[in-house]
Order: structure tokens, then C-alpha cells, then sequence
């Protein structure tokens, strides 16, 4: 029945656990996009092969406020079913498969009741209904992986004066019954069975035979070969031959892949990003007496593009290859490729193009001023300074690197990595914090994720040191993207009198940072930041207190973007005082299951130029 009760009402019988009654408004059922609907029917299928059994998987969702107890039953001859739960709470799905044994054939009518233990009642039904097929055998017909078909035509094409052709065949039993079949038995004198099939074939078998042409006199040759069968209907199978003998001939054959394409035919490309390419070789192979020639291959589409042609003339039994590359300019686009031959059966040979190109990713990437605490756009191949720490500090330089998908295509990021690394003494001064897995980040439109490069003076020279950064990604026009990164390592510092800057012996005032998460614990910077699992539709939320444990006021820049599913609630609205403190609030929302990785950046004075802060956020959406 349906509930009328007010939300008032609902809330006071949850609180008191009174149980309410479901109904079919209260469970919604599908099988992949298809919904079954509350007393409908759901159709398994009307000409199913005997044997074996067939299984569906219905997804039963409860869209009730209220606890739904899953019990029931699935009722019919070779009909049976199970639920992988039975205690669904609101808004959560159970998986019910329901299999069909098809061991004997015949019609199958079933029904399924789903019901709600808690009152005993039926909440939700529907009908099944399927066909099994008498057992029966079934044939197929091939000649190099194409179809011969009764009543059709096999071409055994040109050959020289004196020479013969041949053509081996395969009979394959696609029916659900033993196939038998006579010898097969050919009407003219121009072909021959120089191989009979086997006279019986299994269930999903094959057998071979193989056919002759005479080629002992010239001009055109015709026959016919048959054989019975013992199919219900389709008692013989038949089929006309055909070829020609002449002096000479060259005969153009045209594959891809080890694909035979024929003239007029239509090869796909597939999809490709727009702006990148892909590319396929073909080959002309001669299977005549005589020089195959062939013209120029010419493509009437630019996003087609014919290269390395084939060489010309092509010997008897000799192949030659040309390319073609796939480089879309637009969404959807067509062309043909065509050329000229001496083969008089194909004196111009043409076949038609299409591809798809999809829409391209586009990425930025930033890098943040020292001091400044601003973004600023990063080229390709361009250089990023770290700054610089005197020789008597021990100081830990970094700066962060923000990446953003501008495109209207998803881009894949993988790890960065620094390809070029070595100081002097051998050490690695350079390294990378990254909330990248290792499996890769996808960016959707707008996306953007921040890592950080961090140069660790310990123990080294007063010089500069440079290292290389390499960020994999799908963008095709800046794949890989490489930029290089500089620090160096100065003069030692000291005031008057060889004190440290300041005057008087005492370091000038500064601020200094301290992160703490929601349970209290002090974070470094690049540390995770974990949210759990969470369900789509649901939430966690987490707050980090920044705390100034410095004697200079504490200046915060504007927090660097998460990528989507991570929210920023709130920050703190200026300045933080010494001995103050503020809180930034994240709220994680998946929208897709799977990992959730980003870097939240809280550039601030603290610290050597105003290096930022990063926590590295994780979480995992879920069902």
C-alpha cells in the first residue's frame, strides 16, 4: 500500500522502531538497463540452445526510509534463484540471479515473489518466461574465414595456362546435434575433390575438404559442388564454382591485419583523440601468372594520410606494402583510398574510411612564485626555480605544481618523475611528493591536482643544482610534458660581529606553522589525510587547525584547488596572530567509485620565501 504519512510522522515511527509494511513502491528492481516492473513479465529469451544453463542478475534497490528484511521465492520447472543479501537498509541494492536450466526444451514460465519477512508479506512480483530449442544441427560453409552459402558462388580466380588452383574448405556444425553429411560430389569436368570431409561433425565441430581447378586449357570454368545433410529443411547444400585460365594474368589481392579487403569495402579506424595519430599497414599481394602495376595510392580525406607507397611492378606470388595514418581533424570523418591496376578484374580498386575523433584533453600546468603565493603558468620544457638557502641553513626548499585539465576530454596523469638527479657527491637533492597513485589520475574538464618538488640541501656544495621532472599524460600535443627545476646553495649568512641576521645576536620575528587534523595529530606537510570509504551519495568531512607557534603574524595565500569529489567548506578569513590559530574544513562528496587523491596547498610566510603547506587528501568512493 502507500504511505500517506506525513515526514514528521515517519521520523516518530523510526524513533519508536515501529515497522511499517513495504510495498512495490518501496523496492525498485532492474536487470542491466532494463526495469522490471511490479506484476510485469521478464523475458529470458525465445530460442535459447538446449544444455547448459542461462543466469540473469536483478539488482532489487530499496527506496524505502526503512529497513526491508529480503525473503521470497523463485517458483517453475528449471527455474531457481538467490539473493547475495537479505537485510537491505535504505538506499542500499541486493543482487538476486535467477538461472534457467535448459537441459531439456520446451516453454518455461516462472515467477519470482520478493517479500518483506519482517510482516510476511509479498512486496514485489513478477513473471519469467523462456523457449528452449528443439536440439538440431546447424552448418556453416568458409572459405578463408568468409562464408560459402547455398545457392551461392566460390571464385577461384585466375590462373596461367598449365597451372591449377585450389581452395580448401571448412563444414563447422553450429547447431546443438550431431551434423551428417555425403561425400561431396561436383557437376562438370573443370573442378575436382581432391579431399573429402569427414561424414559426421560434433556439436561445435568442423571437418575440410578441398576443392581443385583444372587449369590444363584456357578460358572461363564452371561446376557446381553439393552435398546433403541431415539438417530438418535443409537437406542439401549446394554451391556454384567459377575461375578462369589465361597467360599471364597478374590477380591484385588487398589485406590489413591478415583481413581480406575487397573493393567497395568499409574499414573503421576506430577512435582516436583529435590531434593524435594512429596507423595501419596494408598489403597488395600479386596471386597471379604475370607483374602486377599499380598506381599511386591516393586518399580523398586529409585525415587519411597515404605513406611509404607501394613499389611497382609486384611480382607473381610478391607483396608489396603501403601506410595509412588516422590523424582526426573533427569529429567524424570519412574518406576513401583509391588506386589503379593491370589486374583486368579490378582496373581500379577503391575502399571507403571512417574514424571517430574524440575530444582532446588540453593540459596546464602551473608552478608557484616563491613569495608570491601565486600560480604562474609553466611552458613545456621550461624551468622552475626552488630559490636558494645559504650554506648555514639547514633548509628545506619547495615549491608546489598545480596540473589542470582545460580540454573537453578526460586526461590521465601518472606519477612525475625526476628523470635527471645527481649531485656531486652522487645524492639525490631533488624529490617529489605526489598525490598521484601509481596507477594514475584521471582529470575531468576543469580538474586539476598539485604535487610538490622539494630540494633537500643536507651536506651539500655553495652551487646550483638542475634536475628534470617528466609528467606521462594523454594530452597528445604535450605528451610527455617535461620541465626542468633549479636551487642553489649559497654563501653562508651571518650579521655583524658574525652573528646570524637580525642585529643584536636574536633572529628577526617570524610566524611558524603548525597542521594539526580533527584527532589532534601534528601533520607534516605532504603527509595523507585519509576520508575513508564513502558511499556516492554520501559525505565525510574533516577539519585541519593551522596553528601559529611563531612571534610574527601568520599570512595565508589563497588555498591551491582540489580536484572534483573534494570540497573546501571553509578556511580561515585572514591573518593568524602569534600564538592564534584557524581551521580549514573539507568535505569529500564522491561522484564515482573508485580512489579520490588531490593535494590541498595553504601557501602562507611561514618558512623560507613562503613555501606552502601541502596535505595530500585520499579517499575511496563506493557503492
Amino acid at each position: 500500500m502507500t504511505r500517506t504519512l506525513t515526514r514528521l510522522g515517519l521520523v516518530l515511527i523510526a524513533l519508536l522502531g515501529i515497522a511499517l509494511p513495504a510495498s512495490a513502491q518501496d523496492v525498485r528492481v532492474t536487470q542491466g538497463r532494463v526495469e522490471v516492473f511490479d506484476n510485469g513479465m521478464f523475458d529470458f529469451g525465445q530460442e535459447l540452445r538446449p544444455g547448459g544453463i542461462s543466469s540473469r542478475t536483478f539488482l532489487v534497490r530499496n527506496t524505502s526510509p526503512f529497513r526491508i528484511d529480503l525473503g521470497g521465492s523463485v517458483t517453475g520447472q528449471g527455474w531457481t534463484g538467490a539473493f547475495n543479501r537479505t537485510i537491505l537498509r535504505p538506499g542500499q541494492r541486493a543482487r538476486l540471479v535467477i538461472t534457467l536450466d535448459r537441459s531439456n526444451p520446451g516453454e518455461f514460465p516462472g515467477q519470482v515473489s520478493i517479500t518483506d519477512t519482517n510482516i510476511g508479506a509479498e512486496i514485489f512480483a513478477f513473471a519469467l518466461k523462456a523457449r528452449v530449442l528443439e536440439a538440431a544441427p546447424g552448418i556453416r560453409v568458409t572459405v578463408e574465414r568468409a562464408a560459402v552459402v547455398d545457392d551461392g558462388f566460390l571464385s577461384f580466380g585466375r590462373v596461367g595456362l598449365g597451372q591449377s588452383a585450389t581452395r580448401s574448405l571448412v563444414i563447422r556444425n553450429s547447431g546443438t546435434a550431431p551434423l551428417v553429411i555425403s561425400p561431396v560430389s561436383i557437376t562438370g569436368s573443370d573442378f575436382e575433390v581432391v579431399r573429402q570431409p569427414n561424414a559426421q561433425i560434433p556439436v561445435g565441430g568442423s571437418a575440410k575438404f578441398t576443392l581443385r581447378m583444372d587449369g590444363s586449357d584456357s578460358g572461363a570454368k564452371a561446376g557446381v559442388a553439393s552435398f546433403t545433410t541431415n539438417i530438418p529443411g535443409n537437406p542439401a547444400f549446394s554451391f556454384d564454382l567459377g575461375g578462369t585460365v589465361g597467360d599471364s594474368l597478374p590477380m591484385l589481392q588487398l589485406s590489413q591485419g591478415g583481413t581480406l579487403i575487397a573493393t567497395g569495402a568499409t574499414l573503421d579506424f576506430g577512435a582516436t583523440v583529435i590531434g593524435s595519430s594512429v596507423a595501419e599497414t596494408f598489403r597488395i599481394r600479386n596471386n597471379g601468372a604475370g607483374p602486377l602495376e599499380v598506381s599511386t595510392v591516393v586518399s580523398s580525406d586529409p585525415s587519411f594520410e597515404v605513406q611509404s607507397q607501394p613499389a611497382s611492378p609486384i611480382a607473381p606470388g610478391a607483396a608489396a606494402e603501403f601506410f595509412l595514418v588516422f590523424r582526426p581533424l573533427s569529429s567524424g570523418p570519412q574518406g576513401s583510398v583509391s588506386f589503379t591496376t593491370n589486374d583486368p578484374a579490378s582496373p581500379a580498386f577503391s575502399f571507403n574510411l571512417t574514424g571517430t575523433g574524440s575530444p582532446a584533453p588540453e593540459i596546464v600546468v602551473e608552478y608557484l612564485v616563491p613569495g608570491a603565493m601565486a600560480f604562474q603558468p609553466l611552458e613545456r620544457f621550461g624551468l622552475v626555480g626552488v630559490g636558494s638557502v645559504p650554506a648555514n641553513m639547514l633548509m628545506n626548499l619547495s615549491t608546489a605544481i598545480r596540473v589542470t585539465n582545460t580540454g573537453v576530454g578526460d586526461l590521465t596523469l601518472a606519477q612525475p618523475s625526476i628523470t635527471t638527479n645527481i649531485a656531486p657527491d652522487g645524492t639525490t637533492p631533488f624529490t617529489i611528493s605526489s598525490p598521484i597513485p601509481g596507477s594514475g589520475l584521471l582529470l575531468e574538464t576543469g580538474d586539476s591536482t598539485t604535487f610538490q618538488v622539494l630540494f633537500i640541501p643536507n651536506g651539500l656544495p655553495q652551487q646550483g643544482f638542475f634536475s628534470t621532472v617528466r609528467l606521462n599524460n594523454s594530452d597528445p600535443d604535450e605528451a610527455p610534458f617535461f620541465f626542468s627545476i633549479g636551487a642553489a646553495i649559497t654563501e653562508a649568512e651571518t650579521g655583524e660581529g658574525g652573528e646570524m641576521p637580525g642585529g643584536g645576536g636574536r633572529p628577526a620575528p617570524r610566524p611558524l606553522l603548525v597542521v594539526t587534523d580533527d584527532a589532534g595529530r601534528a601533520l607534516d606537510s605532504g603527509q595523507p589525510a585519509s576520508f575513508g570509504a564513502v558511499p556516492l551519495g554520501g559525505e565525510a568531512r574533516r577539519v585541519f587547525t593551522l596553528r601559529n607557534e611563531g612571534d610574527a603574524p601568520l599570512s595565508l595565500g589563497a588555498l591551491g584547488t582540489v580536484v572534483r569529489g573534494f570540497i573546501i567548506v571553509s578556511s580561515p578569513a585572514g591573518a593568524i596572530p602569534p600564538g592564534g590559530e584557524g581551521s580549514i574544513e573539507v568535505l569529500f562528496s564522491p561522484n564515482r567509485t573508485g580512489q579520490f587523491a588531490s593535494a590541498l596547498t595553504v601557501p602562507s610566510n611561514a618558512g623560507d620565501e613562503g613555501r606552502p603547506f601541502v596535505i595530500v587528501l585520499v579517499g575511496e568512493g563506493t557503492q
